[in-house]
């Protein structure tokens, strides 16, 4: 199964160049200082994300705006990420439509070319609990919480992210901050 890695551009160029190669074919590699999504290809090459056309079926959990793709982070590997459990985030999720966050997720990679909102559970999670937002398209996302007693993000109701912006927004056991 595919790994998502976040790591600066340059730390990818380095994974790359080793012989053997240090990437992984189908792992995601997030260049996470230029906010660019890549693919290992079987031959070594990275393939920028905005390159791929796919084809045949998306398996995952149907979204409200059709098929999601979940691919399991990197679960206290050891290696680009750091020590164990430094930098684990439970699952990616791919969007390319309006979505609504389970408590398995971890990051959401908004990839839509119009606008879209992601609400962000807020029940049946955890104090602690974070999800990463992180816009790569040129659209727009607007972030909500699902409030059921008033639950809001820093006091505000939604949070909107432009095209390369990326946030972590952790559920206190009452509200939503932004780290």
């Amino acid at each position: 199964m595919a790994v998502f890695h976040s790591l600066p551009y340059s730390a990818i160029l380095s994974l790359a160049q080793r012989t053997p190669s240090g990437i992984v074919p189908g792992d995601c590699y997030f260049a996470n200082d230029e906010a660019a999504l890549y693919v290992a290809a079987t031959d070594g090459a990275l393939v920028p994300f905005s390159s791929i056309i796919l084809s045949g079926n998306i398996t995952g959990t149907p979204g409200p705006a059709g098929a999601a793709s979940t691919v399991p982070g990197p679960q206290g590997e050891t290696g680009p990420q750091g020590p164990a459990g430094e930098g684990a985030s439970s699952n990616l999720t791919i969007q390319s439509g309006n979505y609504q966050t389970v408590a398995t997720d971890g990051t959401v990679l908004c990839v839509g070319a119009v606008a879209q909102q992601i609400t962000l559970l807020s029940t049946g999670i955890s104090a602690g609990q974070s999800f990463t937002v992180t816009v790569l398209s040129t659209a727009t996302a607007t972030v909500t919480v699902v409030s059921q007693h008033g639950e809001t993000i820093e006091n505000e109701s939604s949070a909107e992210l432009f095209a390369g912006d990326s946030m972590d927004f952790v559920w206190t056991g009452a509200n939503f901050v932004v780290q």
